[in-house]
């Protein structure tokens, strides 16, 4: 018994050594800890269209810089990690009396890439932040702001400025529900204003004219909550302890 009860304590601490080291994940050349403090945050830079008339639909595209506060988070296949999103605007008011325009979108959609051929993201080229590996495919969750129901909350916070565009901020939840790292963001962590459902991550903007016409640049920062997905040695370790306690129990 003294033996079997060694030998289970033995598996057990072999099991968790590798459940420690599974913490630290990668996905199409993307690696990041899913213990770091910070996980999982992401940081880019971002450009916009300008969108002027209820109904019409912005696109969102960008590069990552940085992975819970590292720029080393691309590597081997993966030569940088771009993303592009869309959403189209349902209704533009001023809801909270601050005499600023209050946005509301719908249908929103976030796509990540992993790209595989090379550095080549160029900000005025959309499509260049479409190309690789589809690493996490999101869409917006649908809440409540300021009584109006949208999955994309937006604010012009400074003047529109003829041919160039708007200053302003975004945010608003995300559900994971696609792409190569979907399994990890699929968490549930984040409660809705609603205080009735759970999204996988929450994230900010902000955009101000570019010099470019039409087209707008700010930041983007997403937070989301991963979990590492058990290696299958580490399933199988902790399948024989348990069946080793099982054994002693039964022994005894």
């Amino acid at each position: 018994m003294k033996r079997l009860l060694i030998g289970v304590l033995a598996l057990t601490a072999l099991t968790l050594g590798a459940t420690a080291r599974a913490n630290v994940v990668s996905v199409d050349g993307v690696t990041w800890d899913t213990d770091h403090p910070l996980d999982f945050t992401m940081q880019g830079s971002l450009f916009e269209s300008n969108i002027d008339t209820v109904g019409d639909t912005v696109e969102i595209w960008g590069l990552v810089n940085q992975v819970n506060a590292s720029g080393a988070f691309c590597s081997g296949i993966c030569t940088e990690l771009t993303f592009y999103a869309s959403a189209v605007l349902a209704s533009a008011m001023d809801t909270d009396g601050d005499g600023n325009l209050d946005l509301y979108f719908v249908d929103l959609t976030v796509s990540f890439y992993a790209d595989t051929d090379g550095a080549d993201f160029d900000f005025m080229d959309p499509t260049t932040a479409q190309d690789g590996l589809l690493f996490l495919e999101l869409a917006g969750h649908a809440d409540v702001e300021g009584g109006v129901g949208a999955e994309l909350f937006g604010e012009i916070t400074g003047l529109i400025l003829a041919g160039l565009g708007d200053e302003g901020e975004g945010h608003g939840l995300l559900d994971a529900v696609g792409g190569d790292a979907l399994a990890l963001f699929d968490t549930n962590t984040i409660l809705d204003n609603q205080g009735t459902g759970f999204a996988d991550c929450n994230f900010t903007t902000s955009f101000q004219p570019s010099g470019v016409d039409d087209i707008l640049t700010g930041t983007g920062e997403m937070l989301c909550d991963t979990e590492a997905v058990p290696e299958p040695a580490s399933a199988l370790l902790l399948g024989l302890g348990l069946l080793g306690l099982a054994g002693l129990r039964k022994k005894r």
